[in-house]
Protein backbone atom coordinates (compact mmCIF):
# COMPACT_ATOMS: atom_id res chain seq x y z
CA UNK A 1 0.00 0.00 0.00
CA UNK A 2 0.95 3.32 -0.67
CA UNK A 3 1.94 6.27 2.08
CA UNK A 4 -0.06 9.35 1.84
CA UNK A 5 1.03 11.11 4.69
CA UNK A 6 2.38 14.11 2.06
CA UNK A 7 0.35 15.84 -0.22
CA UNK A 8 3.00 15.30 -3.14
CA UNK A 9 2.67 11.41 -3.28
CA UNK A 10 -1.35 11.89 -3.27
CA UNK A 11 -1.06 13.77 -5.69
CA UNK A 12 1.16 11.71 -7.93
CA UNK A 13 -1.40 8.92 -7.10
CA UNK A 14 -4.24 10.81 -8.80
CA UNK A 15 -2.22 11.62 -11.46
CA UNK A 16 -1.89 7.84 -12.53
CA UNK A 17 -3.49 6.91 -15.48
CA UNK A 18 -4.86 3.87 -14.14
CA UNK A 19 -6.72 5.93 -11.38
CA UNK A 20 -8.05 9.01 -13.40
CA UNK A 21 -9.04 7.26 -17.03
CA UNK A 22 -11.13 4.18 -15.18
CA UNK A 23 -12.60 6.83 -12.80
CA UNK A 24 -13.63 9.55 -15.45
CA UNK A 25 -15.25 7.09 -17.51
CA UNK A 26 -17.39 5.93 -14.39
CA UNK A 27 -17.56 9.73 -13.18
CA UNK A 28 -19.52 10.55 -17.18
CA UNK A 29 -21.35 6.89 -16.98
CA UNK A 30 -22.84 7.51 -13.74
CA UNK A 31 -24.04 11.55 -14.86
CA UNK A 32 -25.57 10.02 -17.66
CA UNK A 33 -28.34 8.50 -15.64
CA UNK A 34 -28.61 11.60 -13.34
CA UNK A 35 -31.32 14.59 -14.32
CA UNK A 36 -28.98 17.15 -14.87
CA UNK A 37 -29.44 16.98 -18.95
CA UNK A 38 -25.78 15.25 -19.08
CA UNK A 39 -27.63 11.80 -20.76
CA UNK A 40 -25.56 12.37 -24.02
CA UNK A 41 -22.27 11.84 -21.70
CA UNK A 42 -23.50 7.99 -22.63
CA UNK A 43 -21.63 8.21 -26.06
CA UNK A 44 -18.27 9.06 -25.10
CA UNK A 45 -18.46 8.00 -21.42
CA UNK A 46 -15.86 4.92 -22.16
CA UNK A 47 -13.73 6.95 -23.97
CA UNK A 48 -10.99 7.42 -21.10
CA UNK A 49 -10.91 3.90 -20.43
CA UNK A 50 -10.94 2.40 -23.91
CA UNK A 51 -7.70 4.71 -24.37
CA UNK A 52 -6.13 3.48 -21.09
CA UNK A 53 -6.31 -0.19 -22.09
CA UNK A 54 -5.56 0.97 -25.73
CA UNK A 55 -1.97 2.70 -24.77
CA UNK A 56 -1.39 0.09 -21.92
CA UNK A 57 -2.17 -3.46 -23.96
CA UNK A 58 -2.63 -3.29 -27.43
CA UNK A 59 0.47 -0.90 -27.82
CA UNK A 60 2.61 -3.51 -26.21
CA UNK A 61 1.04 -6.64 -28.56
CA UNK A 62 4.51 -7.61 -30.08
CA UNK A 63 6.08 -8.35 -26.54
CA UNK A 64 4.90 -11.82 -27.43
CA UNK A 65 3.50 -12.14 -23.35
CA UNK A 66 0.06 -13.51 -23.09
CA UNK A 67 -1.26 -10.76 -19.89
CA UNK A 68 0.59 -7.33 -20.49
CA UNK A 69 -1.48 -5.56 -17.70
CA UNK A 70 0.44 -6.30 -14.02
CA UNK A 71 -2.10 -7.43 -11.37
CA UNK A 72 -1.25 -4.68 -9.12
CA UNK A 73 -2.99 -2.45 -12.39
CA UNK A 74 -5.77 -4.10 -13.45
CA UNK A 75 -6.99 -4.29 -9.65
CA UNK A 76 -5.99 0.12 -9.55
CA UNK A 77 -8.42 0.26 -12.78
CA UNK A 78 -11.00 -2.25 -11.83
CA UNK A 79 -11.54 -1.35 -8.27
CA UNK A 80 -11.68 2.38 -9.39
CA UNK A 81 -14.22 1.89 -11.87
CA UNK A 82 -16.64 0.35 -9.93
CA UNK A 83 -15.78 2.05 -6.58
CA UNK A 84 -16.59 5.68 -8.75
CA UNK A 85 -19.52 3.82 -10.48
CA UNK A 86 -21.12 2.40 -7.41
CA UNK A 87 -20.74 5.59 -5.37
CA UNK A 88 -22.01 8.37 -8.00
CA UNK A 89 -24.35 5.97 -9.58
CA UNK A 90 -26.22 4.09 -6.27
CA UNK A 91 -25.17 6.46 -3.39
CA UNK A 92 -28.97 6.79 -2.64
CA UNK A 93 -28.86 2.84 -1.08
CA UNK A 94 -26.33 3.81 1.43
CA UNK A 95 -29.99 6.16 3.20
CA UNK A 96 -31.47 3.20 3.35
CA UNK A 97 -29.11 0.55 4.66
CA UNK A 98 -25.35 1.32 4.91
CA UNK A 99 -24.51 -2.62 4.96
CA UNK A 100 -26.62 -3.07 1.64
CA UNK A 101 -24.57 -0.31 0.08
CA UNK A 102 -20.96 -1.75 1.03
CA UNK A 103 -22.49 -4.91 0.04
CA UNK A 104 -23.45 -3.48 -3.70
CA UNK A 105 -19.28 -2.56 -3.75
CA UNK A 106 -18.43 -6.12 -2.78
CA UNK A 107 -20.64 -7.46 -5.09
CA UNK A 108 -20.05 -5.32 -8.25
CA UNK A 109 -16.71 -5.39 -7.30
CA UNK A 110 -16.97 -9.20 -7.95
CA UNK A 111 -18.51 -8.58 -11.60
CA UNK A 112 -16.20 -5.95 -12.52
CA UNK A 113 -12.93 -8.05 -11.69
CA UNK A 114 -14.64 -11.08 -13.89
CA UNK A 115 -15.69 -8.27 -16.41
CA UNK A 116 -12.62 -6.95 -17.00
CA UNK A 117 -10.15 -9.62 -16.68
CA UNK A 118 -12.29 -10.97 -19.69
CA UNK A 119 -11.93 -8.10 -21.66
CA UNK A 120 -7.87 -7.57 -21.22
CA UNK A 121 -7.68 -10.72 -22.03
CA UNK A 122 -9.70 -10.13 -25.60
CA UNK A 123 -7.44 -7.33 -25.58
CA UNK A 124 -4.23 -9.37 -25.08
CA UNK A 125 -4.99 -12.01 -27.15
CA UNK A 126 -7.38 -11.21 -29.79
CA UNK A 127 -6.55 -6.87 -29.95
CA UNK A 128 -8.36 -7.56 -33.85
CA UNK A 129 -11.45 -8.20 -31.73
CA UNK A 130 -11.04 -6.11 -29.14
CA UNK A 131 -14.02 -3.63 -29.55
CA UNK A 132 -16.13 -6.66 -30.19
CA UNK A 133 -15.13 -8.77 -26.86
CA UNK A 134 -15.49 -5.18 -25.03
CA UNK A 135 -18.76 -4.78 -26.32
CA UNK A 136 -19.93 -8.55 -26.04
CA UNK A 137 -18.74 -8.62 -22.54
CA UNK A 138 -20.65 -5.34 -21.24
CA UNK A 139 -23.93 -6.32 -22.54
CA UNK A 140 -23.20 -9.94 -21.40
CA UNK A 141 -22.98 -8.36 -17.73
CA UNK A 142 -25.90 -6.09 -18.36
CA UNK A 143 -28.35 -9.57 -19.51
CA UNK A 144 -27.11 -11.95 -16.86
CA UNK A 145 -27.97 -9.58 -13.88
CA UNK A 146 -31.67 -10.98 -14.74
CA UNK A 147 -31.02 -14.50 -13.46
CA UNK A 148 -30.89 -15.45 -9.54
CA UNK A 149 -31.12 -14.17 -5.90
CA UNK A 150 -28.46 -11.62 -6.58
CA UNK A 151 -30.04 -9.86 -9.62
CA UNK A 152 -30.06 -5.96 -9.65
CA UNK A 153 -30.11 -4.72 -13.11
CA UNK A 154 -29.74 -1.07 -12.22
CA UNK A 155 -26.31 -0.79 -14.78
CA UNK A 156 -27.34 -0.88 -18.59
CA UNK A 157 -26.17 1.70 -20.40
CA UNK A 158 -29.76 2.05 -22.56
CA UNK A 159 -31.84 3.98 -19.24
CA UNK A 160 -29.51 6.97 -19.64
CA UNK A 161 -31.13 7.73 -22.71
CA UNK A 162 -34.92 7.45 -21.56
CA UNK A 163 -35.58 11.18 -21.46
CA UNK A 164 -34.67 11.32 -25.64
CA UNK A 165 -38.18 10.01 -26.61
CA UNK A 166 -36.65 9.89 -30.11
CA UNK A 167 -33.70 7.75 -29.51
CA UNK A 168 -35.77 5.02 -27.54
CA UNK A 169 -38.01 4.05 -30.02
CA UNK A 170 -35.66 1.28 -31.03
CA UNK A 171 -36.42 -0.34 -28.02
CA UNK A 172 -39.72 -1.91 -29.48
CA UNK A 173 -37.20 -3.66 -31.53
CA UNK A 174 -34.14 -4.74 -29.10
CA UNK A 175 -34.77 -3.32 -25.97
CA UNK A 176 -32.89 -1.69 -23.40
CA UNK A 177 -29.68 -3.57 -24.75
CA UNK A 178 -30.18 -2.85 -28.14
CA UNK A 179 -29.77 1.27 -26.58
CA UNK A 180 -27.00 0.07 -24.71
CA UNK A 181 -25.00 -1.82 -27.83
CA UNK A 182 -25.94 1.04 -29.54
CA UNK A 183 -24.10 3.60 -27.21
CA UNK A 184 -20.93 0.73 -27.00
CA UNK A 185 -20.81 1.35 -31.10
CA UNK A 186 -21.05 4.99 -31.01
CA UNK A 187 -17.89 5.07 -28.48
CA UNK A 188 -16.04 2.20 -30.38
CA UNK A 189 -16.25 4.57 -33.59
CA UNK A 190 -15.48 7.86 -31.63
CA UNK A 191 -12.70 5.95 -29.70
CA UNK A 192 -11.28 4.75 -33.68
CA UNK A 193 -11.60 8.02 -34.74
CA UNK A 194 -9.15 9.21 -31.84
CA UNK A 195 -6.44 6.34 -32.19
CA UNK A 196 -3.76 6.50 -34.38
CA UNK A 197 -5.24 4.98 -37.88
CA UNK A 198 -4.67 6.42 -40.91
CA UNK A 199 -6.43 9.58 -41.56
CA UNK A 200 -8.92 8.41 -43.91
CA UNK A 201 -9.72 5.30 -41.45
CA UNK A 202 -10.94 7.29 -38.42
CA UNK A 203 -12.83 10.13 -40.92
CA UNK A 204 -14.70 6.97 -41.78
CA UNK A 205 -15.38 6.39 -38.42
CA UNK A 206 -16.96 9.73 -37.59
CA UNK A 207 -18.51 9.51 -40.73
CA UNK A 208 -20.29 6.75 -39.70
CA UNK A 209 -21.31 7.65 -35.96
CA UNK A 210 -23.33 10.24 -37.46
CA UNK A 211 -24.89 8.57 -39.82
CA UNK A 212 -25.93 6.17 -37.37
CA UNK A 213 -27.09 8.36 -34.78
CA UNK A 214 -28.56 10.64 -37.96
CA UNK A 215 -30.66 7.62 -39.35
CA UNK A 216 -31.36 6.86 -35.37
CA UNK A 217 -32.80 9.99 -34.80
CA UNK A 218 -34.46 10.66 -37.92
CA UNK A 219 -36.39 6.92 -37.58
CA UNK A 220 -37.40 7.66 -34.09
CA UNK A 221 -38.88 10.75 -34.52
CA UNK A 222 -40.99 9.27 -37.16
CA UNK A 223 -41.89 6.55 -35.58
CA UNK A 224 -42.53 8.17 -31.95
CA UNK A 225 -44.98 10.73 -34.28
CA UNK A 226 -47.14 8.14 -36.42
CA UNK A 227 -47.65 5.32 -33.85
CA UNK A 228 -50.86 4.00 -34.65
CA UNK A 229 -52.44 4.35 -30.70
CA UNK A 230 -56.40 4.11 -30.56
CA UNK A 231 -57.77 6.66 -27.85
CA UNK A 232 -59.78 4.23 -25.47
CA UNK A 233 -62.77 5.40 -23.28
CA UNK A 234 -60.94 4.36 -20.51
CA UNK A 235 -59.02 6.71 -17.21
CA UNK A 236 -57.08 5.28 -14.67
CA UNK A 237 -56.44 7.72 -11.85
CA UNK A 238 -53.00 7.84 -9.21
CA UNK A 239 -52.97 8.99 -5.93
CA UNK A 240 -49.69 10.23 -4.47
CA UNK A 241 -50.08 10.92 -0.55
CA UNK A 242 -46.50 10.96 0.35
CA UNK A 243 -45.87 9.72 3.96
CA UNK A 244 -42.26 9.86 5.24
CA UNK A 245 -41.12 6.63 5.51
CA UNK A 246 -40.55 6.44 9.09
CA UNK A 247 -44.02 7.83 9.64
CA UNK A 248 -45.44 5.53 7.51
CA UNK A 249 -45.47 2.32 9.96
CA UNK A 250 -45.56 4.03 13.13
CA UNK A 251 -49.35 3.25 14.89
CA UNK A 252 -49.58 6.83 15.80
CA UNK A 253 -49.72 7.95 12.32
CA UNK A 254 -52.32 5.17 11.25
CA UNK A 255 -55.16 6.93 11.32
CA UNK A 256 -53.26 10.83 9.53
CA UNK A 257 -52.59 7.90 6.88
CA UNK A 258 -55.60 6.43 5.96
CA UNK A 259 -57.56 9.77 6.05
CA UNK A 260 -54.86 11.59 3.55
CA UNK A 261 -55.94 8.36 0.95
CA UNK A 262 -59.41 9.17 2.13
CA UNK A 263 -59.52 12.94 0.75
CA UNK A 264 -56.87 12.00 -2.30
CA UNK A 265 -59.14 8.89 -3.47
CA UNK A 266 -62.06 11.28 -3.16
CA UNK A 267 -60.88 13.55 -5.04
CA UNK A 268 -59.88 11.85 -7.97
CA UNK A 269 -63.32 10.05 -7.79
CA UNK A 270 -64.59 13.60 -8.92
CA UNK A 271 -63.51 13.11 -12.16
CA UNK A 272 -65.29 9.56 -12.61
CA UNK A 273 -62.25 7.32 -13.14
CA UNK A 274 -62.97 3.67 -14.45
CA UNK A 275 -60.11 2.97 -12.07
CA UNK A 276 -57.87 4.47 -9.00
CA UNK A 277 -54.34 3.10 -8.11
CA UNK A 278 -52.73 3.25 -4.64
CA UNK A 279 -49.37 3.11 -4.50
CA UNK A 280 -47.07 -0.32 -2.92
CA UNK A 281 -48.25 -0.82 0.66
CA UNK A 282 -50.76 2.11 0.68
CA UNK A 283 -52.09 0.81 3.94
CA UNK A 284 -50.16 0.05 6.79
CA UNK A 285 -51.83 -3.02 7.59
CA UNK A 286 -52.92 -6.60 6.50
CA UNK A 287 -55.95 -5.19 4.66
CA UNK A 288 -56.95 -8.37 3.59
CA UNK A 289 -56.76 -10.54 6.60
CA UNK A 290 -58.18 -7.77 9.26
CA UNK A 291 -61.52 -6.37 9.53
CA UNK A 292 -60.44 -2.90 10.13
CA UNK A 293 -58.44 -1.82 7.16
CA UNK A 294 -60.40 -4.40 5.21
CA UNK A 295 -64.01 -2.19 6.15
CA UNK A 296 -62.14 1.02 5.59
CA UNK A 297 -61.41 -0.12 1.87
CA UNK A 298 -64.36 -1.79 1.35
CA UNK A 299 -65.94 1.93 2.36
CA UNK A 300 -63.50 4.35 0.27
CA UNK A 301 -64.88 1.87 -2.35
CA UNK A 302 -68.35 2.47 -2.11
CA UNK A 303 -67.66 5.81 -1.39
CA UNK A 304 -65.63 6.58 -4.67
CA UNK A 305 -68.09 4.51 -6.38
CA UNK A 306 -65.02 2.87 -8.58
CA UNK A 307 -62.33 0.38 -8.61
CA UNK A 308 -59.65 0.84 -6.43
CA UNK A 309 -56.22 -1.06 -7.01
CA UNK A 310 -53.35 -1.16 -4.25
CA UNK A 311 -50.58 -2.51 -2.82
CA UNK A 312 -50.29 -3.82 0.43
CA UNK A 313 -48.74 -6.69 2.80
CA UNK A 314 -49.97 -10.24 2.80
CA UNK A 315 -49.07 -13.28 4.67
CA UNK A 316 -50.89 -16.96 4.03
CA UNK A 317 -51.23 -19.88 6.58
CA UNK A 318 -49.45 -22.73 5.49
CA UNK A 319 -50.39 -25.96 7.71
CA UNK A 320 -47.50 -27.91 7.56
CA UNK A 321 -47.85 -31.41 9.49
CA UNK A 322 -49.10 -30.07 12.93
CA UNK A 323 -47.52 -26.92 12.59
CA UNK A 324 -48.39 -23.87 11.22
CA UNK A 325 -46.39 -21.27 9.54
CA UNK A 326 -47.14 -17.84 8.31
CA UNK A 327 -45.79 -16.94 4.66
CA UNK A 328 -45.76 -13.21 3.88
CA UNK A 329 -45.64 -11.44 0.63
CA UNK A 330 -45.88 -8.37 -0.55
CA UNK A 331 -48.51 -8.18 -2.82
CA UNK A 332 -51.20 -6.22 -4.78
CA UNK A 333 -54.85 -6.64 -5.67
CA UNK A 334 -57.90 -4.89 -7.38
CA UNK A 335 -61.16 -4.61 -5.36
CA UNK A 336 -63.71 -4.06 -7.69
CA UNK A 337 -66.67 -1.47 -7.37
CA UNK A 338 -69.00 -4.14 -6.21
CA UNK A 339 -67.06 -5.13 -3.34
CA UNK A 340 -65.46 -7.95 -4.89
CA UNK A 341 -62.01 -8.52 -3.83
CA UNK A 342 -59.69 -10.41 -6.64
CA UNK A 343 -56.93 -12.88 -5.73
CA UNK A 344 -53.78 -11.11 -5.20
CA UNK A 345 -50.47 -10.88 -6.75
CA UNK A 346 -47.22 -11.77 -5.13
CA UNK A 347 -44.18 -10.34 -6.04
CA UNK A 348 -41.81 -11.95 -7.82
CA UNK A 349 -39.12 -10.69 -8.10
CA UNK A 350 -37.85 -9.88 -4.66
CA UNK A 351 -34.66 -7.12 -3.61
CA UNK A 352 -31.81 -8.77 -2.53
CA UNK A 353 -31.32 -8.14 1.18
CA UNK A 354 -33.98 -5.51 1.57
CA UNK A 355 -37.19 -7.91 0.87
CA UNK A 356 -35.42 -11.02 1.66
CA UNK A 357 -31.90 -12.94 1.94
CA UNK A 358 -30.61 -14.54 -0.94
CA UNK A 359 -30.31 -18.27 -0.61
CA UNK A 360 -32.34 -18.69 2.53
CA UNK A 361 -33.83 -22.19 0.53
CA UNK A 362 -30.59 -23.59 0.56
CA UNK A 363 -29.18 -21.61 3.88
CA UNK A 364 -31.88 -21.58 6.24
CA UNK A 365 -30.12 -20.25 8.90
CA UNK A 366 -29.20 -16.99 7.02
CA UNK A 367 -32.95 -16.57 8.07
CA UNK A 368 -31.69 -15.40 11.29
CA UNK A 369 -29.28 -12.35 9.77
CA UNK A 370 -30.96 -9.37 10.32
CA UNK A 371 -30.34 -6.10 8.30
CA UNK A 372 -33.80 -4.50 8.86
CA UNK A 373 -35.80 -6.43 5.77
CA UNK A 374 -39.00 -8.13 5.16
CA UNK A 375 -37.85 -11.56 4.13
CA UNK A 376 -40.79 -11.97 2.08
CA UNK A 377 -41.51 -15.09 0.34
CA UNK A 378 -40.92 -15.58 -3.53
CA UNK A 379 -44.65 -15.31 -5.40
CA UNK A 380 -44.89 -17.62 -8.49
CA UNK A 381 -47.84 -16.74 -10.86
CA UNK A 382 -48.64 -13.54 -12.77
CA UNK A 383 -52.14 -12.14 -12.50
CA UNK A 384 -54.49 -10.58 -15.03
CA UNK A 385 -57.04 -8.23 -13.35
CA UNK A 386 -59.80 -7.43 -15.65
CA UNK A 387 -61.90 -4.74 -15.59
CA UNK A 388 -65.17 -4.32 -18.20
CA UNK A 389 -66.94 -1.23 -19.57
CA UNK A 390 -69.03 -0.76 -22.77
CA UNK A 391 -69.43 -4.13 -23.96
CA UNK A 392 -65.42 -4.34 -23.83
CA UNK A 393 -63.10 -5.60 -21.08
CA UNK A 394 -59.63 -4.13 -20.17
CA UNK A 395 -56.95 -6.87 -19.47
CA UNK A 396 -53.84 -5.63 -17.33
CA UNK A 397 -51.39 -6.22 -14.69
CA UNK A 398 -48.85 -5.26 -12.25
CA UNK A 399 -45.32 -5.28 -11.17
CA UNK A 400 -43.85 -4.10 -7.93
CA UNK A 401 -41.44 -1.87 -7.04
CA UNK A 402 -37.88 -2.93 -9.17
CA UNK A 403 -40.12 -5.37 -11.03
CA UNK A 404 -40.03 -2.56 -13.76
CA UNK A 405 -36.47 -3.03 -14.20
CA UNK A 406 -36.62 -6.69 -15.76
CA UNK A 407 -37.58 -6.98 -19.48
CA UNK A 408 -38.43 -10.69 -18.92
CA UNK A 409 -40.85 -10.39 -16.59
CA UNK A 410 -42.75 -7.43 -18.72
CA UNK A 411 -42.73 -8.68 -22.14
CA UNK A 412 -44.13 -11.88 -20.43
CA UNK A 413 -47.08 -10.21 -19.53
CA UNK A 414 -46.94 -8.16 -22.71
CA UNK A 415 -47.03 -11.50 -24.26
CA UNK A 416 -50.86 -12.59 -22.93
CA UNK A 417 -52.02 -8.34 -24.75
CA UNK A 418 -52.44 -6.43 -21.69
CA UNK A 419 -54.25 -3.57 -22.27
CA UNK A 420 -51.95 -1.89 -19.81
CA UNK A 421 -49.69 -2.28 -17.09
CA UNK A 422 -49.38 -1.21 -13.63
CA UNK A 423 -46.07 -0.36 -11.38
CA UNK A 424 -46.85 0.38 -7.90
CA UNK A 425 -43.49 1.10 -5.36
CA UNK A 426 -42.15 2.40 -2.36
CA UNK A 427 -39.62 4.99 -3.59
CA UNK A 428 -39.79 7.24 0.06
CA UNK A 429 -36.71 5.39 1.44
CA UNK A 430 -34.72 6.94 -0.92
CA UNK A 431 -35.63 10.61 -0.03
CA UNK A 432 -34.61 13.63 -2.36
CA UNK A 433 -32.26 11.93 -3.98
CA UNK A 434 -31.48 10.85 -7.80
CA UNK A 435 -32.75 6.88 -6.95
CA UNK A 436 -36.46 7.49 -7.55
CA UNK A 437 -35.75 9.16 -10.74
CA UNK A 438 -33.66 6.21 -12.30
CA UNK A 439 -36.29 4.15 -11.15
CA UNK A 440 -39.30 6.04 -13.17
CA UNK A 441 -37.18 6.37 -16.23
CA UNK A 442 -37.04 2.57 -16.49
CA UNK A 443 -40.70 2.83 -16.74
CA UNK A 444 -40.28 5.04 -20.28
CA UNK A 445 -38.11 2.25 -21.49
CA UNK A 446 -40.58 -0.79 -20.59
CA UNK A 447 -43.82 1.22 -21.91
CA UNK A 448 -41.78 1.44 -25.64
CA UNK A 449 -40.43 -2.16 -25.66
CA UNK A 450 -43.48 -3.64 -25.33
CA UNK A 451 -45.93 -0.31 -26.69
CA UNK A 452 -48.00 -1.12 -22.87
CA UNK A 453 -48.80 2.29 -21.56
CA UNK A 454 -48.22 2.16 -17.88
CA UNK A 455 -49.46 3.79 -15.01
CA UNK A 456 -46.89 4.37 -12.16
CA UNK A 457 -47.88 4.98 -8.48
CA UNK A 458 -45.42 5.91 -5.83
CA UNK A 459 -46.17 6.69 -2.20
CA UNK A 460 -43.48 10.11 -2.27
CA UNK A 461 -43.06 10.00 -6.35
CA UNK A 462 -42.34 10.20 -8.82
CA UNK A 463 -45.63 8.75 -9.70
CA UNK A 464 -46.40 8.96 -13.90
CA UNK A 465 -48.31 8.04 -16.98
CA UNK A 466 -46.55 6.51 -19.65
CA UNK A 467 -47.49 6.25 -23.13
CA UNK A 468 -46.73 3.29 -25.45
CA UNK A 469 -44.64 5.97 -27.28
CA UNK A 470 -42.79 6.49 -23.81
CA UNK A 471 -44.05 9.38 -23.94
CA UNK A 472 -45.06 11.10 -20.34
CA UNK A 473 -48.06 12.34 -20.19
CA UNK A 474 -48.56 12.80 -16.60
CA UNK A 475 -46.10 13.29 -14.03
CA UNK A 476 -45.72 14.14 -10.15
CA UNK A 477 -42.91 16.05 -8.37
CA UNK A 478 -41.45 13.86 -5.60
CA UNK A 479 -43.07 14.92 -1.58
CA UNK A 480 -45.91 16.02 -3.67
CA UNK A 481 -49.49 15.11 -2.34
CA UNK A 482 -51.68 14.73 -5.65
CA UNK A 483 -53.47 12.68 -8.22
CA UNK A 484 -52.61 12.00 -11.55
CA UNK A 485 -55.17 11.12 -14.25
CA UNK A 486 -55.20 10.10 -17.93
CA UNK A 487 -57.03 8.26 -20.85
CA UNK A 488 -55.62 5.15 -21.86
CA UNK A 489 -53.94 4.65 -25.29
CA UNK A 490 -53.63 1.45 -27.12
CA UNK A 491 -51.23 -0.06 -29.24
CA UNK A 492 -52.72 -2.72 -32.01
CA UNK A 493 -49.75 -5.03 -32.28
CA UNK A 494 -47.37 -6.80 -30.39
CA UNK A 495 -43.47 -5.33 -30.32
CA UNK A 496 -40.85 -7.55 -32.44
CA UNK A 497 -39.02 -7.77 -29.06
CA UNK A 498 -42.01 -9.00 -27.23
CA UNK A 499 -43.26 -11.47 -29.53
CA UNK A 500 -39.42 -12.71 -31.24
CA UNK A 501 -36.71 -11.14 -29.71
CA UNK A 502 -37.01 -11.11 -25.67
CA UNK A 503 -33.66 -13.87 -25.58
CA UNK A 504 -31.73 -12.31 -28.30
CA UNK A 505 -29.03 -11.05 -25.83
CA UNK A 506 -28.29 -14.77 -24.90
CA UNK A 507 -26.30 -14.36 -28.19
CA UNK A 508 -23.87 -11.71 -26.17
CA UNK A 509 -22.70 -14.13 -23.39
CA UNK A 510 -22.36 -16.90 -26.36
CA UNK A 511 -19.79 -14.44 -28.42
CA UNK A 512 -18.03 -13.91 -25.07
CA UNK A 513 -17.65 -17.57 -24.27
CA UNK A 514 -16.54 -18.57 -27.43
CA UNK A 515 -13.98 -15.63 -27.19
CA UNK A 516 -12.51 -16.58 -23.88
CA UNK A 517 -12.52 -20.00 -24.96
CA UNK A 518 -10.21 -18.98 -27.98
CA UNK A 519 -8.20 -16.98 -25.29
CA UNK A 520 -7.19 -20.15 -23.54
CA UNK A 521 -6.57 -22.14 -26.36
CA UNK A 522 -3.96 -19.11 -27.28
CA UNK A 523 -2.43 -18.96 -23.27
CA UNK A 524 -2.42 -22.64 -23.25
CA UNK A 525 0.11 -22.32 -26.83
CA UNK A 526 2.08 -19.67 -25.37
CA UNK A 527 2.69 -21.50 -22.41
CA UNK A 528 4.23 -24.58 -24.63
CA UNK A 529 6.29 -22.20 -26.75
Amino acid sequence: MKDFDRPSQLILFLKDRYFWQPALSALLLGLSRYPLSLNFLAFAAFLPLLLLLDKAIVSTASSGKTDRLPKGKFLKLTLTFCFVYNLVTLYWISIVTLPGFIGTFLLFGVYFIVLFFIIIKVYALLPGYRYLGFITCWLSFEWLQNFGELRFPWFNLGYSLAEYSSLIQIAEIGGVYLLSLLILLINMLLMVFLSQFPLKRSLFSLLAAIVIVTAWIGWGTYRRDNLPLSEEDFQAAIVQVSIPQYIKWDDNFYDSTLALYTEYTLKAAEDEPDLIILPESAIPDYVLKMKQPKDYLLDLVKQSETNIFLGLPHYELIHNNDQVEYRFFNATTLIERDGTINPPYYKIYLVPFGERIPFMDYFPILGKLEFGQANWEYGEHIIYYRIPKNEKEYIFSSLICFEIAFPLLTNRIAAQQVDFLINVTNDAWFKKTVGPYQHGMMTTIRAVETRTQIYRAANTGISMIVDPRGVIRKRSKLDEKTTLQDKLYLYPAQTLYVRYLTYYPFIFPLITLVMFLIILIRSLSYKRL
